[in-house]
């Protein structure tokens, strides 16, 4: 498993040291997904 530790990017240091409970920096993304009316589920 140490293997696989990686250091922090630049980046990813930087949002880490200023999340802060009075400041926190949550990201979110929603994705609206809508199929062609052509598509039908498959079904087993």
């Amino acid at each position: 498993m140490l293997d696989s530790v990686q250091q922090l990017t630049g980046q990813d240091a930087v949002f880490l040291y200023a999340d802060t409970p009075d400041c926190p920096l949550q990201i979110a993304t929603l994705v609206w997904l809508r199929l062609p009316e052509t598509c039908r589920p498959v079904l087993p």
